[in-house]
């Protein structure tokens, strides 16, 4: 089972969003030069062990996990793509309730990447 992703601050991006068989993707191609923010809403409705999967086009990627959108405080986790800058992942235990995934490019890097949200089996 995965999340359902609903783009929350889009801060002008064009976007996209399509379902696929395991996840729902959700891509966001920001402006050139300073690399904003983009926040997805998703909700657990069980405690579970998920995975959050951030997939760039050729930039160095940031990624995010809080429990209230516009408060930096309430962040559980934030990663990036230490080996591989294009990947970026987080495994956490997720309790029941509303997250808020912040995607991000290191510096002013930015442009199309792929959200998703999966549970374990």
């Amino acid at each position: 089972m995965s999340a359902r992703l609903r783009l929350v601050n889009p801060f002008g991006a064009r976007r996209r969003a399509r379902e696929t068989d395991s996840a729902r993707h959700a891509e966001s191609k920001g402006p050139s030069g300073a690399a904003p923010d983009r926040v997805f809403k998703f909700t657990i409705a069980r405690s579970v062990i998920a995975t959050v999967t951030l997939d760039t086009k050729g930039f160095p990627g940031v990624l995010s996990i809080r429990k209230t959108c516009a408060d930096e405080s309430t962040e559980t986790q934030c990663a990036t793509g230490s080996d591989e800058p294009t990947h970026v992942q987080i495994r956490n235990r997720f309790n029941p309730g509303t997250y808020y995934a912040v995607v991000d490019g290191a510096g002013t890097a930015g442009g199309a990447f792929t959200l998703r949200v999966e549970e374990e089996k």
